[in-house]
């Protein structure tokens, strides 16, 4: 069956990409809690389609130069990339391993995907079988997302633990996913049999991701959801001042305008609320259920951020200790707006 030039361009790119997205697939099916939006991936699929733009706009002005292909592409690449998952991790769009590695593995989908559709676009593909362009796929799908998933692992680790200067904590994951790229692109074995120990890899690093963001997220859902719904409800109760963390906001309202003051207890309320929200819900996803977008939540988000402009940041930092804002609790308050 005679194709013609572009139908075999389009099959030889849905048989290049499939394995990407196949994996991409299996990687949210692990996700029992889902913790991702459909929104939240296709954004970032897209964030590493457009790096990938950007990385061949600077290979067609350095490619000329010495050792491009073999050192500084593959640099370039995994810095174009990395500024994504920099983003994402900074302003708290992910907050275990198992999502963390689902984005970096996005942005490296999307990257290849732009990649393999200028690649053969441009006269790069049209030779070998069916067998050759998903060799060609899985390879490069595994390698870019691969190398970013460790990227954001490494430094989302370095971040929530304060271990680097914030100007430096990027470097360690980008060392690694440069030389993971390297040593992947010049050991010198069969390009199927490079793909398969990867995939191997892979497979046997998934599981040990996935149990040990399982037993982060239940131990910080099951903690600090007590915690949150024991202070609400001596708010509503009346009873705060009974409390030591009553004691401490009544210390805290002696040395604020009486106003200021009603303002701070509601932002209190609202974000606790939106908080232990945030958690229930991952709960229901945990024994199965679909949980329904919580009502009037861009309202509650719109009082919040009034509230929070009202108190301060005086009150905010006097909030802190009732708030606990961790990088994980700020993180929640994302995931409530994807919803």
């Amino acid at each position: 069956m005679n194709l013609g030039a572009s139908g075999e361009l389009f099959l030889e790119l849905g048989i290049g990409l499939l394995p990407a997205l196949v994996f991409l697939g299996l990687l949210l099916l692990l996700d029992a809690y889902r913790l991702l939006s459909l929104r939240r991936i296709v954004m970032t699929l897209v964030a590493g389609y457009l790096s990938a733009l950007v990385a061949l706009a600077l290979g067609r002005v350095l490619g000329a130069t010495s050792g491009y292909d073999a050192v500084a592409g593959p640099l370039i690449a995994e810095s174009l990339k990395a500024v994504v998952m920099i983003y994402l991790v900074r302003s708290h769009r992910v907050g275990f391993p198992i999502d963390t590695a689902v984005l970096g593995f996005a942005v490296g989908t999307g990257y290849m995907v732009a990649t393999s559709t200028f690649g053969l676009g441009q006269g790069g593909g049209g030779g070998g079988g069916a067998g050759d362009w998903l060799l060609a796929g899985l390879g490069g799908a595994l390698l870019h997302g691969t190398a970013t998933a460790l990227f954001a692992l490494v430094f989302k680790a370095i971040q929530d633990r304060d271990t680097l200067p914030m100007g430096a904590a990027f470097v360690p994951g980008l060392l690694a996913a440069w030389g993971l790229h390297l040593a992947y692109l010049h050991t010198p074995v069969d390009p199927l049999l490079r793909a398969f120990v990867l995939l191997l890899v892979v497979s046997a690093g998934m599981p040990l991701l996935l149990r040990r963001s399982e037993t982060s997220l239940r131990s910080w859902l099951h903690d600090r959801f007590d915690v949150e719904a024991e202070i609400l409800e001596m708010i509503d109760t009346g009873v705060a001042a009974e409390s030591p963390l009553g004691q401490y906001f009544e210390a805290v309202r002696e040395r604020v305008e009486p106003t200021v003051a009603a303002d701070m207890l509601c932002y209190l309320r609202i974000h606790l609320e939106l908080s232990i929200s945030a958690k229930g819900r991952l709960l229901l996803r945990d024994q199965g259920f679909k949980p329904q977008p919580p009502v009037d939540l861009e309202e509650r988000f719109e009082e919040l951020s009034a509230l929070e402009k009202t108190i301060g940041p005086t009150g905010r930092r006097a909030l802190a200790p009732l708030l606990h804002r961790s990088r994980r609790d700020l993180w929640q308050i994302h995931m409530l707006e994807d919803a």
